[in-house]
């Protein structure tokens, strides 16, 4: 398994980050750049109860998660609350519990 793409949509702005089968790399010579931001974004996608960094409320980011298996693409679409998990054409609509940012 692995990541194939990341598309985060915040506001009339849209980002896609596309991502190796090998090997993927994170870095900067500067801090406070986005790297931790992102990494916090891909477990964000997944479901996972992340809070916002500063200046960006995750809940008001829409995430794109394309995942490779061997059984086939995964699409985790997340809107808040609600992710899309999209595999061989079928479809299944998750309502995830409060996330603990107020």
């Amino acid at each position: 398994m692995y990541f194939r793409s990341l598309e985060l949509s915040y506001g009339n702005s849209v980002k896609t980050f596309l991502f190796s089968e090998n090997v993927n790399l994170v870095v900067s010579k500067e801090n406070s750049v986005g790297k931790s931001t992102l990494l916090r974004l891909l477990f964000y996608s997944m479901g996972y109860s992340i809070p916002g960094t500063k200046g960006i409320k995750f809940k008001n980011v829409k995430t794109k998660l394309t995942i490779e298996t061997n059984k086939g693409l995964i699409i985790l679409e997340r809107d808040d609350k609600f992710i899309d998990f999209k595999q061989n054409g079928n479809t299944h609509l998750f309502f995830l519990p409060n996330d603990s940012e107020s």
